[in-house]
């Protein structure tokens, strides 16, 4: 009522065409605040998984393990306590950003449908979303980190460093380059690194290798029943800078003796 009184005083003087102007004016005003104002409102809908879609280069690993079946039992349950992420692709179609887990988990409870929050993001939005909303789990692998960090690299300001694109505060710049290579190791080697059986250092160094001299020591290592230490990749990767590496040579630094086996001998 007390803006009722407010806007009769301001237009009591006026014309008849100027109070019409002054009100339309008004009227888009608040019609502006108001659209402003809805802008990032979260509308939560059931949607058939069937018109779900995946977002393209999703880094993030789903596993079939005890955790998601203790999920599936849940979800069986109690249904679905914290909704996923969407964003509708204008077709029809819906382009999933957070909540892969429980997608698939509602699929092997054999749930038609997935309760989610729909968004409206730009393409760049959309990516951002989906990692901070995928990266607050309590474990990340070491490649699923390392397509974080390229993709962070991608749609973040050109101009960002690497300290400014990581996310975790133990991750130096040197650490975070040496994430971003994780993607150019071979399927098999990029396992090892996520099991825990090769570490960051030796996994980054072979990275820069051709693949074919990737699966010569893989092969190795499976023969030799060891990895290679960081040094011995490293010397790897400056004969390959040098074009100097060969089969031969690779073979030769893998027969070697490190220092932690020759007790075992």
């Amino acid at each position: 009522m007390e803006v009722e009184k407010q806007i009769k005083a301001a237009i009591k003087d006026m014309s008849p065409g100027e109070s019409l102007r002054t009100l339309g004016t008004l009227i888009e005003t608040v019609m502006s605040v108001a659209e402003e104002s809805g802008k990032g409102i979260r509308q939560t809908a059931s949607i058939p998984i069937s018109d779900i879609d995946l977002f393209p280069d999703h880094p993030f690993y789903v596993e079939t393990d005890d955790d998601m079946n203790d999920l599936v039992k849940s979800i069986k349950k109690y249904g679905m306590i914290t909704p996923g992420a969407v964003r509708e692709k204008g077709n029809g179609r819906y382009e999933l950003l957070s909540g892969h887990r429980r997608l698939w988990a509602c699929k092997l409870a054999g749930i038609d449908e997935f309760r989610c929050e729909v968004l409206e993001l730009t393409d760049e939005e959309a990516v951002l979303f989906m990692i901070e909303a995928n990266r607050q789990r309590t474990r990340l692998h070491p490649c699923e980190k390392g397509q974080i960090y390229r993709l962070r690299q991608k749609y973040m300001d050109p101009y960002s460093s690497l300290q400014d694109i990581r996310i975790e505060a133990e991750d130096t710049p040197r650490r975070i380059n040496a994430y971003l290579h994780l993607s150019d190791l071979i399927p098999e080697l990029q396992d090892l690194v996520d099991e825990g059986r090769m570490s960051l250092g030796p996994a980054s160094a072979l990275s820069c290798l051709p693949h074919k001299y990737q699966r010569l020591v893989l092969d190795r290592m499976e023969y030799e029943q060891c990895s290679p230490s960081h040094e011995q990749t490293l010397r790897m990767k400056r004969l390959n800078d040098d074009k100097n590496l060969t089969s031969e040579k690779i073979i030769g630094i893998m027969e070697e003796i490190k220092p932690n086996q020759k007790a075992h001998r």
